[in-house]
């Protein structure tokens, strides 16, 4: 399917009035556009004694709002994290989109080592400003990031808000053939939103790739860190989310 462009009716509000974890605004994003839905039946994320999963949803800026709902929608218990604390009481994060300088500064020095802390010991997913966050290497400009994943990202590498699109791309998923030889990978088309999005440029050691859009790798995870350069929170399709979860009920690396 050809890229397709999409007009972008959005609401921007960037509530940055205190360094800390207020709340400090939100992105408010309703895109018009012709969508198909993928079902799936829907994870039920529990941990092994059938406790609920609490997932956080890091709520500085960005549609916060919209991976809360669709996580919610998967089963999951969700709490919107605005306090370096609250990551004592979540079993895994997302952080959405918004702009990674910005979420620098609004996390503050003690708010930074503390999600730099939580990223090494439990499952984090980064989407758009997110992905740029986990990154080992950012470049234009080169900024601080947390190391989860050993790739090279660019931010803004599509271009302008006004450059943003609707595409298709092709989730990859390994055969369940039970041959332990057999590495062939099952393809299955998917909906991606980008917006702003960044590109990952070069993918290291140690870093599998679950999708990609053209020849450029979208979804990528290594151990407890996944990540998405574009909005998945913004397509009916629930299985990137789903893969998330999956992640957060292994607690371990896949």
């Amino acid at each position: 399917m050809p890229h397709s462009k999409i007009a972008l009716f959005a609401i921007l509000e960037w509530g940055i009035s205190c360094p800390t974890f207020p709340d400090c605004g939100r992105r408010d994003l309703r895109l018009h556009k012709v969508e198909f839905h993928l079902a799936m039946d829907p994870a039920q994320p529990t941990t092994n004694d059938q406790r609920p999963t609490t997932i956080g949803v890091l709520a500085l800026q960005g549609d916060f709002d919209a991976h809360r709902r669709r996580l919610e929608e998967l089963g999951a218990k969700v709490l919107l994290v605005k306090k370096p604390e609250q990551l004592d009481q979540i079993d895994g994060l997302v952080i959405p989109g918004g702009e990674s300088g910005t979420f620098l500064k609004l996390l503050g020095d003690q708010g930074f080592e503390k999600l730099k802390q939580f990223v090494r010991v439990k499952p984090t997913f980064g989407t758009c400003a997110g992905a740029i966050l986990l990154a080992l290497e950012v470049e234009n400009p080169k900024q601080a990031g947390l190391g989860a994943l050993n790739i090279r990202i660019r931010r803004n590498a599509y271009g302008r808000q006004i450059d943003s699109s609707i595409r298709e791309g092709k989730l990859l998923s390994r055969s369940q053939s039970g041959d332990p030889h057999d590495a062939a990978l099952r393809e299955s088309p998917i909906e991606m939103v980008f917006i702003r999005a960044p590109k990952i440029e070069h993918v290291g050691e140690g870093v599998e790739i679950l999708a990609t859009e053209g020849n450029d790798p979208v979804v990528v995870q290594q151990g407890r860190a996944m990540a998405a350069t574009f909005h998945p929170e913004l397509s009916t399709d629930t299985r990137i989310h789903q893969l998330f979860l999956e992640l957060v009920r292994n607690g371990a690396q896949r």
